[in-house]
């Protein structure tokens, strides 16, 4: 009975044993170690096989897991290590307790397991205290001094080794515990050659070495000045022993500073960024103009300044700008930060040197729509682009004044070249709007935009090149849309090349973009108010509500507008009234004269292969010497003029059209076959310096000597 009773006690011990170890117990992932050959595997508390221990240099303690199906035993090589337990059976944890290292060096033991005799070894690493806060350092040729902090757990003394070293001294030889601040000055090397000195630091009877190597000569300055990115950079080499550099900007005929640094700047990346924009930046506050930069290395030694020869720029422009006052001394400009600013100078010569991608340039601050901001103000100067392109314009805006890359022109702008544009201006001011130019007082000549679209959602006046002209001076030629989509839904005074030609004139322009509004709608321009149109043309598609055609939209009530030796290749649609090839004539108009429409006008009503309406024909010859062959649908078809209101006078004279097309007979309008109308001489009175039939051409219809058919 005694034995029975005896036995239920161990039983339960041994449960009561078994739930108190499976509580204690903290739960890690571990593999399982099959039975067969005794195994001894050792983890980390993730989970991950350990290979070594790294162990802090206070006294710490750290443990390990292990899995085993067999007896091991557990020993530290090295006595400042203890292990615990230092044997058991199967999976356990093992804890390690590391004494303190008062050594400057870090240390090393290893943990050794016997699993049935076979040995195996976990190293163990234990940090040390390093004495010193830095064990080299390389000087140049100037009287330098360094700052060396001595951590020290005791007592130290320190030496420069051997008589090679004599230039070097030390504030102190010798400290107690705690952290001293060393003071180490060279002598300057007049040697000429590189010298190394030693200093040898006893602590702990361990010794530290702190290493010094001085150059005999010095380095020169060797900085760069350039455009990285959309900015101005210097880089320059650092120079051994210094302390650090200075900037100084110059002015360019003399030696008056007009800006610098702090005595000591960033000597780590050895580069500074000048922006003008910037009220603590060197160049801000300086204007446009030309500038010399020099950098100075600051040193201990006064006997020795060290400083580059100054690099000639601009705060503003390339570095070959001239001073801006004329075409043969103009600012140049190459990169995307030049551009912006031109807006600094609005009245001088630019020239541009490179091509100029736009792509992601922001300079409104919304970096998502990576703006190009408008040049506003009025620009009197002159630019001229060279022929080079501006790509990717992007402005996407708001705006009640003038938009454009440049807001208004009152001087010149020539030979740029806008290429895939994304232009799209909203605003309720009622004023020009385009790609290039706003508003246009001065000139515009051999520009054009490719590509892309131009895009006006609200007010008019909106164009491919420019929004409007301001002056009766002002001058569009050689400009052409190639490509570009003009947008501007339900609006007026809508045109390829421009919107509203008010003032002014313009010649030798095309339109190949498609262009879309409301009404006043042309390839060319969307109106034109006064002065004259001459040798323009049109092939892209216009489609619109309202007095839509090729040329332009409509021209206003003023005698002194006329259109002559223009053309229209393109399709014409107004969804409304009016559709003509050249244009749309209201009261009192000028003259459309020497023209011809080769392309298909379609129109609810009032289509003419030439004028869509004359609103009141009050004069005689209003249209003459024009031609058309292209076909025209509408419920009223004519094939010059698609209706004439209150004809008091013969408004058409000297007018052709081909015979087959489905039109209506007017006075002034004579139909022909084609065979006729491929001879020059049936054309009564057309000036032959100004018209021809070309052998040399595709086209068998007359076309213009000056202005060729394409």
């Amino acid at each position: 009975m005694k034995r029975t009773y005896t036995s239920l006690v161990g039983i339960l011990t041994l449960c009561v044993f078994l739930l108190h170890s499976c509580a204690e117990e903290e739960y890690f992932f571990q593999p399982q170690v099959e039975s067969g050959a005794p195994e001894f595997i050792v983890y980390d508390d993730n989970g991950e096989p350990l290979s070594e221990l790294q162990i802090p240099r206070d006294a710490a303690q750290t443990s390990f897991k292990v899995t085993s199906n067999s007896d091991w035993t557990a020993k530290a090589a090295d006595s400042w290590l203890t292990v615990n337990p230092v044997s058991d059976y199967g999976d356990g944890r093992i804890l390690l307790k590391a004494e303190y290292n008062s050594g400057v060096n870090d240390r090393s033991t290893t943990i050794e397991i016997n699993l049935n005799g076979e040995i195996k070894s976990i190293p163990v690493h234990q940090d040390g205290a390093p004495l010193l806060s830095s064990s080299k350092a390389e000087a140049g040729m100037f009287r330098t001094e360094y700052s060396l902090e001595v951590a020290a757990l005791g007592d130290w003394s320190a030496a420069v080794a051997g008589s090679e070293g004599s230039w070097c001294h030390l504030s102190q030889t010798s400290g107690t515990e705690g952290i001293t601040t060393l003071t180490v000055t060279l002598d300057r090397n007049t040697t000429g050659v590189l010298r190394n000195a030693v200093v040898e630091f006893q602590h702990q009877g361990e010794t530290e070495t702190f290493e010094i190597a001085q150059r005999g000569t010095i380095e020169p300055f060797t900085p760069v000045l350039a455009e990285v990115e959309d900015t101005l950079r210097l880089n320059w080499n650092g120079i051994f022993g210094v302390r650090g550099y200075k900037i100084t900007v110059l002015s360019d005929n003399d030696d008056t500073v007009l800006a610098e640094s702090d005595p000591i700047i960033d000597t780590a990346s050895r580069e500074y960024t000048f922006l003008p924009d910037k009220s603590n930046n060197l160049f801000a506050g300086l204007g446009v103009r030309n500038v010399r930069v020099k950098i100075e290395a600051v040193t201990d030694d006064p006997d020795y300044p060290l400083e580059s020869e100054p690099m000639v720029t601009n705060t503003m422009f390339d570095v070959t700008s001239g001073d801006g006052s004329s075409a043969s001394s103009p600012y140049v400009i190459t990169t995307r930060r030049h551009l912006h600013n031109v807006r600094q100078a609005p009245d001088k010569y630019f020239l541009q040197g490179a091509d100029i991608d736009l792509a992601g340039f922001n300079d409104d601050g919304v970096a998502e729509n990576g703006n190009f901001t408008s040049i506003t103000g009025t620009f009197s100067g002159t630019y001229d682009g060279n022929d080079k392109s501006i790509d990717n314009l992007t402005m996407i805006y708001s705006t009640d004044s003038y938009g454009g890359m440049f807001s208004e022109v009152s001087g010149t702008i020539t030979k740029v070249h806008l290429k895939n544009p994304l232009v799209n201006i909203a605003g309720t001011g009622s004023v020009g709007s385009a790609a290039l130019i706003g508003a246009l007082s001065g000139t515009a000549s051999y520009c054009t935009v490719e590509g892309g679209s131009v895009t006006r959602t609200e007010n008019n006046r909106h164009g491919g090149l420019i929004g409007e002209t301001t002056n009766s001076n002002a001058l569009i030629t050689y400009c052409d849309n190639i490509g570009t989509k003009v947008d501007a839904t339900g609006l007026s005074n809508i045109g390829g090349v421009c919107g509203y030609l008010n003032k002014g004139s313009m010649s030798y322009c095309t339109n190949s973009g498609t262009v879309i509004a409301g009404q006043q709608v042309g390839g060319i321009t969307g109106g034109i108010g006064e002065k004259s149109i001459t040798y323009c043309s049109n092939s892209g598609e216009v489609i619109g509500e309202k007095n839509v055609a090729g040329i332009s939209g409509r021209t206003f009530n003023n005698a002194k507008a006329y259109i002559q030796y223009c053309y229209n290749t393109g399709t014409i649609t107004a969804n409304g009234e009016s559709a003509a090839g050249i244009t749309h004539m209201t009261t009192g108009t000028g003259y459309v004269m020497d023209c011809y429409n080769t392309g298909k006008i379609s129109s609810q009503t009032f289509a003419g292969g030439i004028v869509g309406q004359i609103s009141n024909a009050s004069k005689a010859d209003m249209v003459t010497r024009c031609y058309n062959i292209g076909e025209i649908v509408s419920a009223t078809v004519n094939a010059i003029v698609g209706v004439i209101q209150k004809d008091s006078s013969p408004a058409i004279s000297g007018c052709y059209y081909l015979n087959t097309l489905q039109v209506g007979t007017q006075d002034g309008a004579t139909a022909r076959s084609a065979e006729e109308m491929q001879n020059m001489s049936n054309y009564l009175d057309w000036d032959p310096a100004e018209w021809q039939i070309s052998a040399e051409s595709s086209y068998l219809y007359p076309q213009f000597v000056k202005f060729p058919h394409k």
